[in-house]
C-alpha cells in the first residue's frame, strides 16, 4: 500500500448504516468476495481507528467501509486506489438496488420510482404530489433580500409588500442572523421525503456536524412553521417542496445539500433492509459542538 483515499461517496456511505458485517463484492478485482463495514467509532478517535484496524485484518480486496461515516480506499498506487472507490461504490449501489426491487417487485431500477416507493411505503393511504411546490433560493443584501429565483427580485425588510414565497425567505433570515443565503433542494429524494412528514434522522457523521440532530418537517408551508421547526439547523423539509439549505456562505450550500440527499439515501437504505440505526444524540451533540466551535473555522483560518 502506497496510497490511501477516504471517501465520503453517496452508496458506501448509504449502506454503512446497516448494522452488518460485510457487503457482498463478487466480480470486482479490487474488492475481494466482500468488504467488510468497520464498528462505529467517533471522528478522530482512537476507538474508530481500533475499528478500521480490524476490518483492514479481514479484507480480502482494497476497501473497507466506515459505519456512518464513508470508505476507506488503498492501493500500491492512487489509479488502484481509485478505481476500488469506483468498484466500491458500483458493488454497495447493486446491493442497495437489489434489496429495493425484491421487496418493490419492481422489474428494473429506475430512480424517481425507488424515492416514491419509500414515500409511498410512509405515506400509507396518502398521495405523493406529481410537482414540487416553489420556495426559491435567495441571498442576504444590507436592507434586506434578494429572490434570485425570481429574476433577481429585491425585497426589503421594511417594506411590507412579499411575494408568497418570499415571505419564507424573509422570515427565515429575520430570525436567524447567522443565515445569508438561502436555497431549495428537491433532488435526491427529498421531494418524495418532503410529503411523509418525517424528520430526516442522522444517519452519517457528517448530517450530524454541519446539519444537526435531525432535520424536521415543518408542519406545513407557513413561514411561522417553518422557522419553527429549522431553529438553529442548516435545513428543513417543507410538506410539498422538498427541502429548504440555509448557510453564513454561499460554497457551503452544494455542502448541505449534498449530505442532506445523501443522509435520506441512508435513511432509506436502512428502511429497506430493516437493520439501519440513527447516531444517538450524545455522539450528535459532540460532533456539532466540535464542527462548530472548531473544525469548521479551519478552512478560514488556512486562508487567512
Amino acid at each position: 500500500v502506497n496510497f490511501i483515499i477516504h471517501t465520503h461517496q453517496s452508496m458506501a456511505s448509504a449502506v454503512s448504516v446497516l448494522e452488518i458485517k460485510s457487503i457482498p463484492s463478487p466480480g470486482f478485482s479490487e474488492l475481494g468476495e466482500n468488504v467488510p463495514i468497520a464498528d462505529y467509532g467517533l471522528p478522530g478517535s482512537g476507538k474508530l481507528r481500533e475499528n478500521v484496524g480490524k476490518a483492514i485484518e479481514r479484507c480480502g480486496g482494497h476497501a473497507v467501509i466506515m459505519a456512518h461515516h464513508g470508505a476507506l480506499c488503498f492501493g500500491e498506487c492512487y489509479e488502484e486506489a481509485f478505481r476500488a472507490a469506483r468498484q466500491l461504490e458500483e458493488a454497495c449501489s447493486a446491493f442497495m438496488r437489489g434489496r429495493y426491487l425484491e421487496i418493490s417487485g419492481a422489474q428494473s431500477f429506475n430512480e424517481k420510482e425507488f424515492y416514491g416507493f419509500y414515500a409511498s411505503k410512509a405515506l400509507g393511504e396518502g398521495t405523493l404530489g406529481k410537482n414540487p411546490g416553489l420556495s426559491g433560493n435567495s441571498r442576504r443584501i444590507k436592507r434586506g433580500f434578494i429572490m434570485e429565483s425570481e429574476n433577481n427580485k429585491e425585497y426589503g425588510f421594511d417594506d411590507g409588500v412579499f411575494s408568497e414565497n418570499a415571505l419564507l425567505h424573509g422570515a427565515i433570515y429575520l430570525k436567524r442572523k447567522d443565515v445569508n443565503f438561502i436555497e431549495q433542494a428537491t433532488d435526491g429524494g427529498l421531494f418524495e421525503a418532503s410529503y411523509t412528514g418525517r424528520p430526516v434522522l442522522p444517519m452519517l457523521d457528517d448530517f450530524a456536524q454541519i446539519i444537526g440532530d435531525k432535520a424536521e418537517c415543518a408542519k406545513s408551508a407557513k413561514p411561522e412553521h417553518v422557522v419553527m421547526a429549522l431553529k438553529n439547523r442548516a435545513a428543513v423539509l417543507i410538506p410539498g417542496s422538498g427541502a429548504v439549505c440555509c448557510t453564513a456562505e454561499k460554497d457551503d450550500l452544494n455542502a448541505v445539500r449534498f449530505i442532506m440527499g445523501k443522509n435520506m439515501l441512508a435513511q432509506i437504505c436502512g428502511e429497506f433492509f430493516g437493520s439501519g440505526r440513527k447516531l444517538s444524540l450524545l455522539d450528535c451533540a459532540v460532533m456539532r459542538f466540535i464542527y462548530t466551535k472548531s473544525y469548521s473555522k479551519k478552512a478560514k483560518n488556512n486562508y487567512k
